[in-house]
């Protein structure tokens, strides 16, 4: 069994817009303060923006606040 690439425990799964492809992307591609990103689709290489949910925002602090305490 191969390890995953990405942690997906510090990633989100974006969905392409133009062919539904879903993509682990590590949250450390939004570290920023518009929490967006630009992103190719690994299926089918277009181009799209991601911007994170509230859900993620929450995951990502929680992840953040986790890892201070260790």
């Amino acid at each position: 069994m191969t390890k995953p690439l990405i942690d997906t425990k510090l990633a989100v799964t974006v969905k392409c817009p133009f062919c539904d492809n879903e993509d682990d992307v590590p949250i450390s591609f939004f570290n920023n303060s518009i929490y967006r990103a630009s992103l190719i689709c690994s299926l089918c290489d277009d181009e799209y923006y991601y911007r994170l949910t509230g859900e993620d925002l929450d995951r990502m602090l929680l992840i953040q606040k986790q890892e201070m305490e260790k």
